[in-house]
C-alpha cells in the first residue's frame, strides 16, 4: 500500500516542481520575479537611493556623507574626496550630485561619467539640486553671493553651459526629461511653472496663487497649485493646461520635501531655508 502511494505521488510532485522550476526560468526571461541582492552592508544608514537600468546610486550617512554607485556587479565611492554630499541622481552612466565642505563654504555640482569624476561648478556661490536625463545636467546656481537663483544647464557631450534663467527673481526646482525642463519661479508676489523646451521659455501659469512642485516627462507636465486648502492637480500636454482635480481638500506632491536636515549643516543663506525643496 505504502508503496503504492510513493508510485502514485513521486511522478506527480516532482511534474510540479519542474512546472516551478520552469515558470521561474520563464518569469526571470520576459522580466518578472529575480532574485534579490542586498547591495550594502556596513554600520550607517544609506539614503536618497535613485536607479537608471543596472545603475544604483545612493549617499551613505556616514561621516563624509559619500555618494555610491552599483553597476550590477559591485560598488564604487564617487566622491572620497567631497564632504557634505547629497541628492544624487543617475541616468545611463551619469551620475550627479551636489556637495561642499559645510562651514558657510558653498555647495558645488559634480558628475560622473562612468569613469571620472568631475567638478561642474568651482564659483564662490552655491550651486544644488542637480537633475540629469541622458547628457543634459540642469541645476540650480547663484550669479552671485546672495543673488538670485537660476537655472543652468550642462551638456555632457558638448561641454555647453547655458543660464536658462538670467533675471532679478528666483528660479528653483528644476525637472529634466530629455531637452525638457520645469521648474517653479517667484514673479508678482506668487510662484509659477516654467517650460523650456530647449529653445524658448513658456510661462505655464499665470494666476493669483502659487504653482508647485512640477514634475515632467517627455512633454507631459504636472503640477499642484491653488489657494491654502484647495491645492489641485494641473497638467500640460506640450499645447494646453488642463485642471485634474476639483475638490475641496489639497492635493499636493509631498515627495517635494526635500532632504532639509542637510541645509542647517551646510549652513547656507536663509533665503534656501525658506523654500523646503532641497
Amino acid at each position: 500500500m505504502r508503496s503504492s502511494l510513493r508510485r502514485f505521488l513521486f511522478p506527480r510532485v516532482l511534474t510540479i516542481i519542474m512546472l516551478a522550476l520552469l515558470l521561474i526560468r520563464l518569469g526571470q526571461s520576459f522580466g518578472f520575479g529575480g532574485v534579490v541582492e542586498q547591495v550594502t552592508d556596513n554600520t550607517f544608514d544609506d539614503a536618497e537611493i535613485q536607479v537608471s537600468g543596472d545603475n544604483i546610486v545612493w549617499k551613505g550617512e556616514n561621516p563624509n556623507e559619500n555618494i555610491y554607485l552599483f553597476d550590477g556587479s559591485s560598488n564604487t565611492t564617487l566622491s572620497a574626496n567631497i564632504r557634505y554630499t547629497g541628492y544624487p541622481q543617475v541616468s545611463g552612466d551619469i551620475v550627479v550630485w551636489d556637495g561642499g565642505p559645510g562651514g558657510g563654504d558653498p555647495s558645488q555640482i559634480y558628475f560622473y561619467n562612468g569613469s571620472s569624476v568631475t567638478t561642474l561648478t568651482n564659483t564662490s556661490y552655491y550651486n544644488s539640486y542637480p537633475q540629469v536625463s541622458g547628457d543634459n545636467i540642469v541645476w540650480v546656481g547663484q550669479s552671485g553671493p546672495g543673488d538670485t537663483e537660476e537655472i543652468l544647464l550642462f551638456n555632457v557631450n558638448s561641454s555647453t553651459l547655458t543660464t536658462v534663467t538670467a533675471n532679478n527673481l528666483d528660479d528653483w526646482g528644476p525637472q529634466i526629461s530629455g531637452d525638457n525642463i520645469v521648474w517653479q519661479g517667484s514673479r508678482g508676489g506668487n510662484d509659477e511653472i516654467f517650460f523650456f523646451n530647449g529653445s524658448e521659455i513658456t510661462t505655464l501659469t499665470d494666476n493669483g496663487f502659487d504653482g508647485r512642485d512640477p514634475q515632467i516627462s517627455g512633454d507631459n507636465v504636472v503640477w499642484s497649485g491653488g489657494p491654502d486648502g484647495s491645492q489641485e492637480i494641473y497638467f500640460y500636454d506640450g499645447s494646453r493646461v488642463t485642471t485634474l482635480t476639483d475638490n475641496s481638500y489639497d492635493d499636493i506632491d509631498t515627495a517635494s520635501l526635500r532632504r532639509q536636515h542637510r541645509l542647517d549643516r551646510l549652513q547656507r543663506p536663509q533665503k534656501h531655508l525658506r523654500r523646503g525643496h532641497f
